[in-house]
Formats: structure tokens, sequence, C-alpha cells
């Protein structure tokens, strides 16, 4: 295989100018220059190629256009969300040198209904573009001309869905091949390694890889194959000869053997990629990479979860896919930030909610060694259900990071034989395309009979009461807590306000939510047999508001929507990771309580800690395992210090100060460069500070923000679940000290000037460099 060829093998498209090539094949994003109108449209009909979308909103893909939206219309909480529809358009330009190539364009993931046409003529339409669908348009091209494609979104009803979102909130791509080409999702790297080995003396790799003809006559190929390290170096090359036959498919599997692979885990997610480019008649005339981790798992009914044949308690959470200022419409980056919050705080599973997951997000767990539970929320016999499922394994089976495939959550009516039969149609359909991987769903029921003939791991939500009694009742089937530990409160509050939703982790004061953490995850670790469970939820989601009739942000998450941690992200970060925590709360402004006693908690990972209030003792406690510490302090203003110790030695202190007035607004970025795409958008984390640079914990200053260079202001958010701001604007108040604002880089390089004002107090600054 000439070298010459595969130089170009790792590139990856980053813009609509940037093409990935490997043969002839090219793979452009085009997510930018969209038009976008709200709204059903009764006049000229936008699908039309002659349709004047001048006075259209313009804007850059992936979008959501609920964000933007003014927030507080009453609401019942778990009805319904008002969510809207709009069209989508765009026109581009494709030559005539791409007369004799085939065509198709990618929908990575799109919130509604919706409907699509291409240069007026429609190409189908899809109920849940979840796991995103693909066109070819090969026949209905303009070459030289201006092409135009449109799409109607119908988010108002959504399978059930919560999330208050819609539009087309992924990627979308426009490829070019030969006729003669690797199907799209139709490559599966199958590894194997003896079960139990760390350091295996050689893997079996089995590939299989469908191949389409568009040709009239049938044709001989050849398949090049080489398999690269994480480097980007050969470890193994192969190749296989085989015939297609006039205007069909064909599926060829090759088995090779890998000597002394690196397997992918935890700490060391080690990717390597399958090169294949298919040759005819002499020539490379398409190739694609396809990157795959070797490792093994196992689910024991007693023991629980084993990765290369070594334990690991899952230590997961649950999220929804949203963020804060943008929605569902996630940026990569901003994917990389929360997945990065989420092992910091020592966890090592994701389950994503109402959402398949996105292809990057799946790209970042690989690449971070993040576990993941994959599949989607409703199950059902309908084609359309086991269609996005049988998308959704085959776009996803060669991601080393998911362990099972989920049929549903919390589907009704569970129990009955016609959802076990559902569910055998869905589960068959997995497993015609993926074998190496158990099915599981979560339950919420107490009898669960149906679904649980049918899947090999059992979810139990939000029931833990139920672990000892289905273990008794069904001893063979592994069992897992897909919904624990419902981390409900709100950052930076210690007093409830029922009228706004503010609910504290310290007491509840006759509201039936309760942080369930401590019990929660307490019960999944003291049985073995409980091989981890999944935290209800690690950030807080728009759409399901908690006693709030109107719309806001669901608070189960340990961070808020920002990613702003919680108290209760640090109780899970003292017993799910390495480092030494001691994390001391509430703040320490309680002007209007002196002498008053104040409930202090401590969540440590040391054996002891000693409080001192103004350096006067009040007292040590040893920290009980998965636990916290309590002590009853008569507020004076002043300092509270704790002081961590392991058999008597001091490990880590820390301190609480009263805070004084605010003086400044500090700024702190994720990142401090970006790439040139368009797309790239940095979190920066905004902090009201006093004069000592303390943290002001009860500051609620309005910071207006501006941008000088190649970046813009893209979103906002606090925290705040009860806020009416607008989340698109260049201002925000503080909430409880912190704020955020979203910046995205251009298509234009240079430094980015970011300002943060606030009346009374000195600006903020920093500067991000975009290339």
């Amino acid at each position: 295989m000439p070298s010459k060829n595969l130089e170009r093998l790792n590139l990856y498209s980053v813009d609509k100018k940037t093409a990935l090539n490997i043969g002839i094949r090219e793979k452009f994003k085009i997510n930018s220059d969209w038009r976008f109108s709200p709204g059903e449209r009764e006049e000229e009909c936008p699908v039309t190629p002659a349709f004047n979308d001048d006075s259209w909103e313009q804007i850059h893909l992936p979008h959501d256009f609920v964000i933007g939206k003014q927030l507080g219309s009453v609401l019942e909480v778990d009805q319904d969300f008002q969510r809207n529809s709009g069209w989508y358009r765009k026109t581009f330009e494709i030559p005539n040198s791409d007369k004799g190539k085939n065509l198709w364009i990618d929908f990575d993931g799109i919130y509604g209904k919706s409907t699509f046409w291409f240069n007026g003529r429609p190409l189908g339409s899809c109920l849940s573009c979840y796991a995103g669908t693909h066109f070819d348009i090969t026949d209905l091209v303009h070459y030289g001309e201006i092409n135009n494609i449109t799409i109607y979104v119908d988010a108002h009803s959504d399978g059930g869905q919560k999330c208050e979102s819609g539009g087309i909130y992924r990627h979308v791509w426009l490829n070019k091949s030969d006729y003669l080409r690797v199907a799209p999702q139709g490559i599966f790297v199958i590894s194997t390694i003896p079960d139990g080995e760390t350091t295996p003396i050689e893997a079996e790799i089995e590939i299989r890889t469908k191949i389409l003809n568009g040709f009239q006559n049938a044709l001989s190929f050849t398949i090049l194959s080489e398999i690269q390290d994480a480097q980007g170096n050969a470890v193994l090359s192969f190749s296989y000869s085989h015939t297609v036959g006039i205007d069909t498919f064909t599926e060829v599997v090759q088995k090779v053997r890998l000597r002394d692979p690196i397997l992918w885990s935890l700490k060391s997610p080690h990717l390597y990629s399958l090169i294949t480019q298919l040759v005819r008649e002499g020539e490379i005339v398409d190739g694609v990479t396809t990157p795959f981790g070797i490792r093994s798992i196992r689910f024991d009914e007693c023991r629980g979860f084993f990765l290369n044949g070594q334990s690991v308690k899952i230590k997961g959470t649950c999220n929804c896919e949203d963020f804060a200022g943008v929605g569902i419409a996630i940026p990569d980056r901003i994917i990389s930030y929360k997945l990065e919050k989420l092992i910091e705080v020592g966890s090592n599973a994701y389950r994503p909610f109402q959402h398949p997951p996105s292809i990057e997000f799946l790209n970042e767990c690989d690449r971070l060694g993040m576990l993941v539970i994959d599949g989607q929320s409703r199950l059902g016999g309908l084609e359309e259900d086991i269609s996005q499922l049988e998308n959704l394994v085959m776009r996803d089976r060669n991601h080393p990071c998911i362990i099972l495939w989920s049929l549903c959550h919390e589907n009704p009516r569970q129990e009955t034989e016609k959802i076990r039969q559902s569910g055998e149609v869905m589960r068959d359909m997995v497993l015609k395309h993926d074998s190496t991987r158990p099915i599981t769903c979560a339950t919420n029921i107490e009898d669960s009979t149906g679904l649980t003939k049918v899947i090999d791991i059992q979810g139990i939500d939000e029931n833990a009461s139920q672990y000892d009694t289905f273990h008794s009742s069904h001893p063979n089937i592994p069992v897992y807590g897909s919904k624990i530990a419902n981390a409900v409160s709100t950052r930076g509050i210690y007093d409830n306000d029922l009228e706004k939703g503010y609910l504290t982790v310290c007491e509840v004061n006759g509201s039936k939510l309760v942080n369930e953490s401590e019990p929660g995850w307490n019960a999944v670790t003291k049985r073995p047999f409980v091989f981890g469970g999944f935290i209800w939820t690690g950030f807080d989601y728009g759409g399901e508001s908690i006693l709030l009739k109107k719309r806001g942000n669901g608070q189960s998450g340990f961070m808020d929507i920002c990613g702003f941690p919680k108290d209760t992200y640090y109780y899970f970060q003292s017993w799910w990771s390495d480092k030494r925590i001691l994390h001391l709360f509430p703040h320490w402004n309680w002007q209007a309580k002196e002498g008053q006693e104040i409930e202090v908690r401590c969540y440590s990972n040391c054996e002891s800690v000693e409080l001192l209030l103004n350096e006067k003792s009040q007292g040590i406690q040893k920290m009980p395992s998965n636990g916290h510490l309590e002590w009853k302090v008569k507020y004076h203003p002043g300092s509270l210090r704790a002081i961590g110790t392991e058999s008597g030695k001091v490990m880590i202190e820390t301190t609480v100060e009263t805070a004084s007035a605010p003086v400044k607004v500090r700024l702190k970025p994720y990142r401090l460069e970006m790439i040139v795409d368009g797309e790239d958008t940095i979190p920066i984390e905004v902090e009201i500070l006093d004069w000592k640079n303390r943290l002001v914990p009860l500051a609620y200053n309005e910071v207006v923000f501006s941008v000088k260079g190649p970046g813009k202001i893209v979103g906002v958010g606090n925290g705040d679940p009860a806020s009416s701001e607008l989340d698109k604007s260049d201002k925000r108040k503080a909430f409880n000290g912190r704020c955020m604002v979203l910046i995205r880089a251009t298509e234009k390089p240079g430094e980015i000037r970011i300002m943060a004002k606030s009346p009374g107090l000195r600006h903020g600054s920093v500067i991000l460099k975009s290339f």
C-alpha cells in the first residue's frame, strides 16, 4: 500500500472549506450560511427553488429554535411543553466536476418531525431524527448551478420528550464518493481477547465491510486494510479481493490477529484506526477511517461489571443533552467541557436521557475513557422506532466506550405481553447488527416481567428497595441502578424558597422532593451484585422545572446547567475520585443571623475532620464511609476552617470566610485558544469577587459583555432555575456570585477580547486567540 495514499487519512474536516479525502471520497461540513424562519407558513411555499429567503434569519448550525425565546409562560409540570416549528433553507453550488460521483447528505440529528426537499423535490420525512438520517441527492443535483435544500421541523410533539427544544441541533454533511464505495455505517470491527487477561498476547480482529456498487455492471475490487495505533503507526496490513454484482451490495468478512494489543481502558483509553481503501482497476476509488478499541466486558450476576477482567464499579450519571445559552444545539467543545467536568468528579459512566448521543459525544467518550449506555428512550413496534434504533446501533457499534444497548426508558405498560413482543422485535434487530454487547432497559415499576424476559441486564429506576427483591427472584440477571440518588438542590441556596422553586441540600421544609444522593449511592455501593448506578442527574437541564408552574430548569443535577458545581458534587467527588477532598458548606455570610445556629456540613474522604470557627475548635468527628459530617455552629462573621486528617496526620485544609461587598468581575475561560471554523465555542465562567478575591456568595450583579475581534456571544446563563432572562443576550445577572458567557469563533483568525462590565465594579477581561 503506497504511503503517499495514506498521508491524508487522518485529516478531520473542521469547516466547509476543508474536505476529508480518502481516495476520492469527500466529506464537507455544511453548517454555515443557513436561513431560518420560525413557525408555519401559509404564503408562498419555501420549498420552491425560486423562493426568496433574504428576510429570514441567517444562522450557523447546530441550532435550537426554542432556546432564544422569552421564558416564563405558565405551564403545569410534566405537561408537553410549547415548542413550535420552523423552516430551514440552504443554497450551495455543486460543480460540474462532481458529475459521475455519488452524492448524499447526512443529518446527524434533528429535534422534531422533519420533512425534507431538495431543489423542490421531496426527499422524505423522519418522525424523530435523533440518531440522524441521510438522503441520496445524486439524481436531483443541478451541476454547475445553485442547489437548494429545505427542511420543515415540527417540534410541537416529539415522542413524549420532556426537553424543551427544536431544530437541526447537530451537524450536516455533504458527501461525495465513487459509485463503488463503502456503505454508510458499513464497517463493523469486532475485537476479541481472552476474558480476564489484562495483557493478552494477541487479539482476534473480525472486520465486516459492506460494499455498495451503483454501476450497471458487476465489478471486481480489492480491499486494502491497515490498522494503525494511536500515534498513526501501521501495526498490521492486509488485503482481500472480491466481486460485487450489478447495482447491489456485498459484505466482506476478514479475520486477522493482532499481536501484543494495547487495550482500551478507563485510565488508558487507547484507540486504533482501521484504514479501508477500495481499489478498482488499479485505482483507489474510496476510503474510510474507522476508529476502534480493543477491550473485554463482562457482567456477573453476583460480582458486578468487569472491564478487561478487572472489577469496575459503575459511577455513572444520567444526563439530558443541553447546556446554558445554547439549549440542545451543543457545540463540540461544550461536549468536551461537560465530560471533563464529570471525569473530574470521578464519574466513569454516562447514560444519555431522552436523546441518543451524538457522534462527537461518543468520540470524546472513547478518547477520555467514559463508559456509555447507548440506546433510545422509546420502545415500540412501529417501523419508525425500529428504524431509528437500527440506525443508532449501526452508527455507534464501533465505539469501545459503549457497554450496553438500551431499548427504552420507563416505558409505559412494561409488564405487558404486548410490550414484551415489541421488545423482542427490537432486541432481535439489535442482535442482528451487534451481538457483542448485552441488552438492557430502565424500569420503574415493581412488576417488570414483560421486558425482563427480553433483556440481559436489568436497570431499576429510583427504587433501591427492589435490588434485593429482584436479585432474589432473578438470581441469574445482573442488575444496576439505572436512575438513582436524585440530587435535587439549587446551587448556593440554603433556605428553601418554594415560590421560586429554590431547594437546599440541607433540609426540605415540608417539600416532598428530597436530595437522595447519600442513601441512593449507599444502596448501590453496599451490594456487590449491583454493578453500579447512574445519578439523576449530573447536570441540571431545561424543560422540566421543579415545583415551578412555568418553564425553567430541572434541578436534579449535582452541577447546574452551566456546569457550576453544587455542594453535592463534592459528596460524589469524595467517594468516587482518587483525589483528597474536603468541602465545607454553607457560605458564611449570614448577617441577619448573628448568634443563631447554622448547620455546617462537610463532604470529605478524610478519616477525620476538625471544624474551627474563628480558630476556636467546634469538635473533631470521624467521617462515616460514603457519608458526611454535621456541626451546629452559632453564626459569627469571620472564618470556618476545616482540617482533614488521616491517622492523626493533617492531609488537607479548607476555609470558608465571610465575604465583603462586591468589588470586581473575574473571567475564567475553559480554554484560551479557538479553532477558526465558525463553530468552536468557549464557555467563560464569570465570578463576582470582593477585595480579597473571595467569591461573594450572595451577589446578583448584572454583568454586560462585549466582544472585540473575530468572535461573538452565542449565549449566556447563570444556573438560576427561576430566571426569566433571555439566554440569547449580551448580559446576565449573577446567581449566587456566578454566571457564564459563551463565545464562538468566526471564520477569521486573530485575538478575541471579551469584556465584562457591571455598574460599580471593576470590569473583567480576557483574550482568546483563534487560528
